[in-house]
């Protein structure tokens, strides 16, 4: 036998020994499969599966101990909290669903790295918002929908994958008209947020009106953004317009519980009684933000 089946075979002789002999995790279609409809079982959204799956894809494709996994974290230079996530979702599935022994995958988590992920605290300022809304206003015809997209988002502070889903299943009807601003139902779920409203100003309802029927991905969006870079063209991502918006609403007075909820930032699980006083104080607080909005669009 070679130095490498030796060392082989007193791994497969500590693996027994230690009981770790219960059988791999194994990354294969087959598991794939069964994994996505676990998944999507346990309300997780189709973005954070997508984003496992490529990672496991990636990375994964047996492990038996722990130095298994040391070894697939030292394959990865970059998202490595990416795949810390995709793995202990991994290890989940085959606790819940597939019955291995909790503590064999106890000892298997207990070598993923921990990866430290800073707290992101870029900020824009109404600069470069102006700036980036200059460019999208000017926009050929075929890409307004792209000024809606980030219209929508500066004007109710909602997330980037909602905001996509109100653009493509929207519907003006639904739209309540109140006093100098709109109010849309959304109902949306995402893992442990909810966005039950979008907030906007009536322009910004024409915008998304004119854009019904385009539809619009994710993707596209990333797309649009690279192409735009490419050409030198910086405009703000839909993140920092997002964490722009849910600053100026509480410099403009509303109340930072009231702002969490306009932005489907509240936890998602309140009773009747609190969601009705919450939609109450949104319709009265949201004119504040709606009247800075104006005024800074007033300069474009």
């Amino acid at each position: 036998m070679s130095v490498k089946d030796w060392a082989e075979a007193y791994k497969i002789a500590a693996r027994i020994l230690t009981g770790e002999a219960q059988g791999a995790i194994v990354w294969d279609g087959a598991v794939r499969e069964k994994f996505v409809q676990w998944m999507r079982a346990n309300g997780r959204s189709a973005d954070h599966i997508r984003n496992c799956v490529a990672y496991l894809n990636k990375y994964v494709t047996r492990i038996e101990g722990p130095e298994d996994i040391i070894e697939v974290f030292n394959q990865c230079e970059q998202g490595r909290h990416h795949l810390e996530r995709a793995l202990r979702a991994l290890l989940n599935y085959y606790e819940a669903a597939e019955g291995f022994d909790p503590e064999l995958l106890d000892r298997l988590r207990a070598a993923i790295p921990k990866v430290k992920v800073g707290v992101d605290l870029r900020e824009v300022d109404e600069g470069r918002i102006l700036e980036t809304f200059r460019v999208l206003r000017g926009l050929q015809p075929g890409l307004r929908k792209y000024y809606a997209l980030w219209s929508l988002i500066l004007d109710s502070g909602i997330r980037l994958t909602h905001a996509i889903y109100l653009m493509n299943t929207f519907k003006v009807d639904l739209a309540a008209r109140l006093s100098g601003f709109c109010r849309y139902p959304v109902g949306l779920e995402r893992e442990v947020k909810h966005t039950w409203f979008a907030y906007m100003r009536e322009p910004t309802l024409q915008l998304v009106a004119e854009a019904a029927g385009l539809k619009i991905t994710k993707a596209g969006v990333l797309r649009f953004l690279s192409h735009l870079r490419e050409k030198g063209v910086n405009v703000v991502n839909p993140k920092y317009v997002r964490k722009f918006a849910y600053n100026k609403m509480i410099e403009a007075g509303i109340p930072e519980s009231v702002a969490d909820w306009i932005n489907g930032r509240a936890p998602q699980t309140i009773g009747a009684r609190h969601y009705m006083w919450m939609r109450e104080q949104a319709d009265q607080y949201y004119p504040r933000y709606a009247a800075y909005l104006n005024v800074l669009f007033s300069r474009l």
